[in-house]
């Protein structure tokens, strides 16, 4: 079986970029987001992970039009192997189920495909599509100690016209019109009356922009559970709008804003979006609720 370090290397040397992560991990351990647009070298690569097991690495989707099928439950894979069986066997879906380089995860499969279309990261049950960020590579090892098994040793990644030529017509309708999500949770409490002395002692300023203090005081991070630190200004918490066992909302605290990778919402969400999406208001009523905390 080839080590982490022979894996890494053979997806650099087929233009797509690795980057270190920790062991039993899912947390970059680096500043990931660079090799967005480099590729790591050799010389990266070594030093990351030659020598010893005990490495774990993210795959960059993008990279020449990659993009991973993330099927998080087994038997949604199943259903979409069945359906590939009814297509004709030189068309893009059989191709797919077929051909494609396969890894097993920890509940399910990714399915690495080239797709040169432009498109967003998107979720429907089961499945979520990898257009953008990353995915743990094969011989990487998950927090439960299941190892990223792939079904063969060979890497190969076909090319395919576009996402709807690979999966059911019901499926691509689902991906298209998303149900807005509904909160389900959030540990940040909103007090029915604003706390007069609170107020007193840290007065809006009314001459100023109302929205940038509200961002200045209202955090994002601070409406998230299970929130923990990935980068410089990156965290990753619990999403609020569906049973998030593996913490997928990513905020740049920098920025002050936010998106749920399986969620993907059309564009990302700053604190005002987040409350009002949270609490079933619009923007204006986040807006005045939010100055008087």
């Amino acid at each position: 079986m080839k080590t982490v370090y022979q894996w890494a290397s053979e997806f650099a040397q087929l233009g797509i970029a690795v980057f270190p992560v920790y062991y039993r991990n899912k947390s970059p351990k680096i500043k990931w987001e660079p090799y967005q647009k480099i590729l790591s070298t050799e010389t990266e690569i070594k030093r990351w992970f030659n020598g010893g097991s005990l490495h774990n690495y993210g795959i960059v989707a993008g990279w020449q039009d990659l993009v991973i099928l993330d099927f998080d439950d087994i038997n949604r894979y199943y259903e979409w192997q069945l359906w590939t069986l009814d297509q004709h066997s030189d068309s893009s879906a059989n191709i797919a189920a077929t051909l494609a380089f396969k890894v097993y995860t920890n509940r399910g499969v990714h399915v690495y495909l080239k797709i040169p279309e432009k498109l967003n990261n998107s979720h429907i049950e089961g499945l979520d599509i990898k257009a953008h960020g990353y995915v743990l590579g094969p011989g990487s090892t998950h927090p439960s100690g299941k190892i990223y098994t792939p079904e063969t040793e060979s890497i190969i990644i076909p090319n395919v016209s576009s996402l709807d030529s690979v999966l059911p017509d019901e499926w691509m309708e689902e991906l298209r019109h998303p149900p807005e999500p509904e909160a389900i949770r959030t540990q940040y409490v909103i007090g029915t009356e604003p706390d007069p002395f609170d107020m007193a002692s840290n007065p809006l300023d009314s001459d100023a922009d109302l929205i940038k203090q509200i961002r200045e005081r209202h955090k994002l991070q601070d409406f998230l559970q299970d929130i923990r630190k990935t980068g410089d200004h990156f965290y990753m918490g619990s999403c609020p709008f569906h049973q998030d066992k593996n913490p997928s909302f990513w905020v740049d605290a920098q920025r002050q804003i936010g998106n749920c990778q399986k969620c993907s919402f059309p564009k990302p969400l700053d604190v005002i979006n987040l409350f009002s999406k949270l609490y079933q208001v619009s923007d204006r009523q986040a807006i005045a609720t939010l100055a008087r905390q």
